[in-house]
């Protein structure tokens, strides 16, 4: 469970900017928005959460944030080598911050425990790495699991352990920690059970949707191909009001096709090639029926945007639900009509659907989501850029808001920022200002 993350000097992220899930006293009042952590650090998280602002105006910048902390820590120790560099990008319109590195921490809550966990890094090293942790039970405090500091002085990291909190081969794991690599990676790696408990939660519970419209459908037709799995997804499709009678899936052999290689790169496809046998790939068919009884199975590919998308969230979406996870996507609301939108929201609201206390976080311009006694104010985020051009995160209850069913009026009205500044356009203006760039 979610419950803080913070990011800094990260790509339009210039300073500390921080996006919380525990819930505000009004929210936590609401049993369908909130849920229990059993913690009392903070009592109740929020269910879901939801980033509004222009285009270019950092959400995405955030949600990568997200998931490159999330792959950093499940790959930094296996899929890097000595002298990789790390795929980090600062924020690169301030001189001193091009240099600096980045920042990324999050409080979560796992196995009835708390964690915050965080480390800096830039492109060619890791330069600090720290865990907290806090058990579940009544009076325990926040203890320092490990502290790693890079010093340049002595080209070599000073370290903080608790020998209490983690047991084992620590002189191991902490000499075979690469500099371009976690410690937390690295020590479960080397089968640290004191530690696989917060690298778990990296692993299985925090799931990162970059582009809906580009997430693979495999994902859900996997789910269709197991026992009781069809049922899930056409049920999850038929509640949001698609006209599919039946979903079917046949597995075929993987074949790398022009689009494959258009959207990867060189390495990736080697790899692929290599284990090409083993890649399984799915041919998927809905079934539709007409107004006169007649039937037909449709490929994936020829139906709407919509569908397809909806299609491929299904299996994620409900794999959420079923388990319990953090999910975080990028513009939920893409090819989605917004009440399709809000169902699956309500999703997470529902204690019959969401029985495991999933949490879903997502950005969107779409701010029909939002009305009286299906949202509170806690769960609004603005994002938008300062003067310097960086991306700054303000959430909603900063403003005196009463009333949700009044923020799209007024938010557009552009009360509370978070909006495109946008100007006049013309075919004159665009031939002056190329003839003045000209002369």
């Amino acid at each position: 469970m979610l419950l803080e993350f913070s990011v800094a000097n990260f790509r339009s992220v210039a300073e500390r900017q921080t996006f919380s899930m525990v819930a505000g006293t009004g929210a936590a009042r609401n049993m369908s928005l909130s849920l229990d952590t059993g913690i009392a650090l903070a009592p109740r998280a929020l269910r879901s959460a939801c980033l509004f602002g222009p285009n270019a105006s950092g959400k995405t910048s955030l949600v990568r944030a997200l998931g490159f902390m999330e792959r950093f820590v499940r790959q930094s120790s296996s899929k890097q080598t000595e002298g990789d560099t790390i795929d980090v990008t600062p924020f690169l319109l301030n001189a001193a911050l091009k240099e600096s590195p980045s920042e990324f921490e999050v409080l979560f809550i796992h196995g009835g425990n708390f964690y915050q966990y965080g480390f800096s890094a830039d492109r060619f090293r890791v330069h600090h790495e720290w865990l907290f942790f806090r058990s579940g039970q009544a009076g325990s405090r926040t203890r320092s699991v490990f502290y790693r500091e890079y010093n340049s002085e002595i080209d070599d990291y000073e370290w903080q352990t608790n020998d209490t909190l983690l047991r084992g081969e620590r002189e191991l794991w902490k000499s075979s920690t690469r500099s371009n690599a976690l410690f937390l990676s690295t020590a479960v790696q080397l089968n640290a059970e004191c530690l696989k408990e917060p690298f778990d939660w990296f692993r299985y519970y925090l799931r990162v949707i970059e582009s809906p419209e580009r997430l693979h459908p495999n994902t859900t037709a996997k789910l269709v191909a197991k026992p009781d799995g069809k049922e899930t997804v056409l049920s999850f499709l038929q509640s949001v009001d698609l006209k599919v009678d039946d979903v079917s899936v046949e597995q075929r052999e993987f074949v790398l096709n022009e689009r494959i290689t258009e959207l990867f790169s060189a390495s990736f496809i080697d790899s692929l090639q290599k284990v090409g046998k083993e890649v399984k790939d799915y041919r998927v068919r809905l079934k539709h029926t007409g107004g006169d009884g007649t039937s037909a199975d449709f490929e994936l590919e020829d139906e709407s945007d919509g569908t397809r998308v909806l299609f491929s969230l299904a299996g994620p979406l409900a794999d959420t639900l079923t388990n319990g996870y953090t999910v975080v996507v990028d513009e939920l609301h893409n090819s989605l009509h917004p009440m399709a939108l809000r169902h699956i929201v309500g999703m997470f609201h529902d204690d019959r659907t969401n029985m495991k206390k999933a949490q879903i976080i997502f950005t969107s311009h779409e701010t029909s989501v939002l009305a009286k006694d299906f949202m509170h104010r806690d769960q609004v985020w603005l994002v938008e850029k300062s003067k310097g051009n960086a991306t700054r995160l303000v959430p909603l209850s900063d403003f005196k808001v009463r009333e949700l069913d009044a923020f799209q009026k007024n938010y557009l009205a552009g009360k509370y920022g978070a909006l495109p500044r946008l100007k006049g356009w013309s075919l004159e203006q665009r031939a002056g200002a190329g003839s003045s760039g000209q002369s």
